[in-house]
């Protein structure tokens, strides 16, 4: 490596005073890193935009960087950047726990992390936010008190599951450890624009960024975009969504061929908060492409609403002169609330794939492609011949809208001519179903997970869109070649009231993975019935067993009106999920855990959820 030899400038800067350090710190190359600091790099050296090689690191998200920098010393914590940001103002903003603890815990730094751990209601996290409204280490002690009592000088942040109750926060200062947001009527007007080099090469790594801001948060974001060095460009176009706070907004990123996908896939998960944020992605190009450019493909996905951002970027073979790059161009798609109408007789039913209440399912062909077909009864979708066609010709519309997001299975077309029987038209996955791959394979804890997360980030896009699933089980997941997972089945799939649920004359469905209100008159279900039935499926997927195995669906549903619940201590489930299993299947609504709570659970996040004796509700039985 040139950093062994003698005679090695390490304090060379670019044109915009960027050092080694800060190309280092942005792509989280934690040993050249580390090299560059024994060799003498100026740790504090600021870019034209005012950023250090941390500000450079959190902006990234690279807290293995961080880390380094923090263990070398002589940090200067209170350097800013050009809009007057320290790295703690970037770390809160970016929501980033682990770093914002680093920095807090960092000695010398002057700030001392306070959460408050005063038992109070189970719905409350108290933390304070900001940098200037953290407690200095000279400000008097405080007696922490829950609720709204607070200290002068000191602002806290309540995250209650009613909005109401929620206190008002400064823009890129506030640090939230529950990302479950409660749903607020308010939508913003949210602008995504996508960042890359102009111009990238063979086998080198590159940073593609898309951000998600405010118009008031243009400047900022544009600060933070270009600051890492990498010569990043913004895309022709930005494009613009509502999204109301607190949504989740699922990013795709297909790669063209040639180019891989580094580090966390091309999947990523945002929660709007009324901040500036983003998904960033580490890609590199490995095979040169057959034509100088090519297209990078966003899927932008909140509930039923879909955005397409296509993105070009042109690939050299050898290193280029900064203005001889190409700009890079996109282009924005929306995708209309619409599918295909199928005539069923073009359907080649085969065989029988599965059964229920609402209908059948088949496999067969359709245009010369494997299709699943789900048969539906009319009555399921109302009274009148009108009202049938009607209403389900708007629930297939809607539900094709899903079909786009990668963890639910594509949506091809519906036949609504009530004169046949109703059909929706999916895509085949030739695994089957999750609940088939269990019974004939092997499955590590981490891959159940991964499905797992797979199915939560799924209904938690349907949930954005104001749907219940109300059929979530193993039976209704497939799982393809990588193991990963789509939901299947949107028959008794609903939209929900303008109260968040819906009541039905009948409770007819999967008795097994049923709320208790689901069970008993007036049938209710809703985004907190779908988790119970989560709870169901995480039951079923760690233990490989048949919920209520022996009994019938009409006795399993007996024992959970009498408060009796499955044993979340059974053999195969991970200790870690005891209690958040015990969580999913409280009998009262509100107490249960979000799908995005869920969601964060999966991808080891921390989550807080009231303290539930798992022990106590099964022993009842």
């Amino acid at each position: 490596m040139l950093l062994d030899h003698d005679g090695i400038e390490v304090n060379l800067s670019n044109e915009v005073n960027e050092s080694a350090l800060h190309y280092a710190s942005s792509n989280g190359y934690v040993e050249i890193a580390r090299l560059l600091l024994e060799r003498g790099v100026h740790i504090n050296a600021q870019s034209k935009t005012g950023y250090t090689a941390l500000h450079n690191a959190i902006v990234r998200r690279k807290s293995n960087i961080v880390q380094a920098l923090l263990a070398h010393g002589h940090l200067d914590l209170t350097a800013k950047t050009k809009g007057g940001r320290t790295a703690l103002d970037i770390a809160l903003a970016k929501c980033d726990d682990e770093i914002v603890r680093l920095l807090v815990e960092y000695p010398g730094s002057g700030f001392t992390s306070i959460v408050d751990t005063t038992p109070r209601h189970s719905d409350f996290e108290c933390l304070i936010t900001a940098p200037h409204y953290f407690a200095f280490e000279d400000y008097p002690a405080m007696s922490m008190r829950p609720y709204f009592e607070t200290e002068p000088k000191v602002e806290y942040y309540y995250s209650p599951q009613s909005p109401t109750n929620c206190s008002t926060r400064k823009s890129s200062s506030l640090v939230q450890n529950q990302l479950d947001y409660v749903r607020g009527e308010k939508e913003d007007a949210v602008h995504f624009a996508a960042y890359a080099p102009p111009i990238v090469g063979i086998n080198v790594p590159f940073n593609f960024v898309i951000w998600a801001f405010l118009a008031n948060q243009r400047e900022e974001m544009q600060e933070q975009a270009t600051s890492d060095g990498s010569q990043s460009r913004q895309l022709s176009r930005e494009m613009l969504m509502d999204i109301r706070q607190g949504a989740s907004v699922h990013i795709h990123l297909e790669a063209p061929s040639g180019f891989t996908i580094l580090e966390d896939g091309p999947t990523q998960t945002l929660f709007w908060k009324g901040e500036l944020t983003s998904a960033n992605y580490t890609i590199q190009c490995t095979l040169a492409p057959q034509m100088d450019q090519v297209m990078f493909r966003a899927k932008i996905i909140v509930g039923e609403k879909v955005i397409v951002l296509k993105s070009f970027i042109f690939v050299s073979s050898m290193q280029q002169q900064h203005e001889e790059a190409v700009e890079l161009k996109s282009t924005v798609e929306w995708i209309p609330e619409q599918y295909e109408e199928i005539p069923y007789q073009d359907l080649n039913l085969k065989e029988l794939v599965g059964q229920g209440h609402f209908g059948d399912a088949y496999r067969a062909e359709y245009k010369g492609n494997d299709v699943v077909v789900k048969t539906l009864k009319a009555q399921a979708f109302g009274a009148s011949n009108d009202e049938i066609v009607r209403e389900f010709r708007h629930e297939a519309a809607v539900l094709s809208m899903f079909g786009h997001h990668p963890n639910i299975v594509p949506f091809v077309g519906a036949s609504t001519d009530s004169s046949q029987p109703l059909a929706l038209v999916t895509g085949y996955l030739p695994f089957g179903s999750l609940h088939q791959y269990l019974s004939n394979h092997e499955m590590t804890v981490k891959q159940k997970e991964i499905v797992l997360k797979d199915a939560a980030a799924g209904l938690l896009n349907i949930h954005e869109g104001r749907f219940i699933n109300r059929d979530i089980a193993a039976r209704n997941l497939l799982v393809d070649g990588d193991l990963r997972a789509k939901i299947c089945d949107f028959g008794l799939c609903r939209r929900m009231g303008a109260t968040g649920g819906w009541h039905f004359e009948s409770g007819v469905g999967p008795l097994k993975y049923m709320a208790p209100e689901s069970l008993s008159p007036p049938h209710s279900f809703s985004q907190p019935s779908d988790v119970y039935s989560f709870g169901v499926l995480m039951w079923e997927t760690f233990t490989e067993a048949t919920p209520y195995k022996g009994l019938s669906g009409v006795e399993a549903a007996a024992l959970v009106l009498e408060g009796k619940c499955l044993n979340p201590f059974a053999t195969g489930i991970p200790s870690k999920y005891v209690n958040f299993i015990a969580c999913c299947f409280c009998e009262d609504p509100s107490k249960r855990p979000t799908m995005t709570d869920i969601y964060n659970k999966l991808s080891e996040r921390e989550v807080f959820l009231p303290g539930i004796d798992p022990y106590a509700r099964w022993m009842k039985r």
